[in-house]
């Protein structure tokens, strides 16, 4: 009798010693999971050599976004836009800023925090092999789910693990699209985008020549008859006429308009196999953009679509657009309208121009439909 007590004590203590073990791991555990930390660990952060963005969309949307001779842009779908400036880069360094805290492993709460339905995106970094692994090289993959109600933070789950976390930053916001657009996120909405060799020291001349309407150069001048030199401070723009007839422009609008310019947006991107072949062979009108800094390109317009819309192509980017009859008839204008303020100045709806620092204020922009 006695023998089975000293037993069965035994094997009470061994039961109490294991369950305080097992109480103090999972203590441990609890404290390293509520512990904050870096997203990515440091080692890997600091090797690091991003290539190519892809982003999922719980839509079956997929956007793949590479980056050549220093420039971002959108290879899928395959329309080579420009990346907005900046606006890949913030994405990523908010994944590799990140810190927080691990909330859950549990499988089954992953949709409260969402992660299920059309809430989640996963974002996919991929190295300089992109293009020729199999596995597009990726890198790192995270899924992210909700934003955190009243900070700037958001649930996010590593990828290929049930891991939940809570961080202080919010990739989503990244990514915001207007309601409604169709366009994929973090692309720049201009027909020049700002990135590009185009919108550098402005725009000093632009030479118009069309076979329907009277062709003609505004520019700047820097003396009576020499064009400006880049970096000289210049108050005077030029109209030359098809016939060579010279017209001293007013301000207002020559500087409005060559502002305009720089930030005209399009309506629809168009790949190369939506655009009429002769957009690029025998184009409506073909306008010459001379920069403050750098060479002058071109931009091919196509004939006016039923909606008094036309298809454009930015040689300099090799990149093809669809402007609405708005922004066309903006782009477009008429000797007169261009060259006196008596005409009004169609531009001033969308900046407001400062004739002596020639800056301009964005006001009310016509944006993507």
């Amino acid at each position: 009798m006695i023998q089975r007590v000293v037993i069965l004590a035994v094997i009470f203590c061994g039961l109490f010693y294991w369950e305080g073990e097992l109480s103090s791991s999972r203590s441990d555990e609890r404290s390293s999971s509520s512990r904050l930390r870096p997203l990515m660990e440091e080692s890997f952060r600091e090797g690091l050599l991003v290539a190519g963005v892809r982003v999922e969309t719980a839509n079956d949307e997929s956007f793949l976004y590479a980056r050549s001779r220093g420039v971002w842009r959108l290879l899928e779908p395959a329309v080579n836009t420009y990346a907005a400036p900046g606006a890949v880069e913030r994405l990523m360094q908010s994944l590799v800023d990140a810190s927080g805290v691990i909330l859950t492993d549990e499988k089954h709460r992953a949709k409260s925090f969402g992660f299920g339905g059309d809430v989640a995106l996963r974002i996919s970094l991929l190295g300089t092999k992109l293009r020729t692994a199999d596995d597009g090289d990726v890198l790192y993959t995270i899924d992210i789910g909700y934003p955190i109600q009243g900070t700037d933070g958001a649930y996010v789950r590593p990828y290929g693990t049930n891991e939940v976390w809570s961080i202080d930053q919010n990739p989503r916001s990244f990514l915001t699209r207007p309601p409604g657009s169709g366009f994929p996120p973090m692309l720049d909405p201009n027909v020049i985008p700002a990135i590009s060799a185009g919108p550098k020291g402005g725009v000093i001349g632009v030479e118009i020549v069309s076979q329907v309407t009277e062709s003609f150069e505004v520019r700047m001048i820097g003396s009576e008859d020499s064009p400006v030199l880049p970096g000289q401070t210049i108050t005077t723009w030029e109209l030359v006429r098809e016939d060579g007839t010279r017209i001293r422009c007013d301000e207002i609008p020559a500087r409005g308009y060559s502002i305009y310019l720089l930030m005209a947006p399009y309506s629809a991107i168009l790949g190369a196999d939506s655009v009429d072949p002769e957009v690029l062979e025998n184009p409506d009108i073909r306008m010459t953009i001379t920069p403050g800094i750098g060479e002058p390109f071109e931009l091919l317009f196509g004939r006016p679509n039923a909606r008094g819309g036309r298809a454009v192509a930015n040689m300099e980017t090799r990149t093809m657009f669809e402007i609405s009859a708005d922004v066309a008839a903006l782009m477009l204008p008429d000797v007169e309208t261009v060259s006196q303020e008596s005409k009004g100045n169609p531009w001033h709806d969308f900046i407001q121009v400062n004739p002596i620092e020639g800056r301009n204020l964005l006001q009310n922009p016509i944006r993507p439909r």
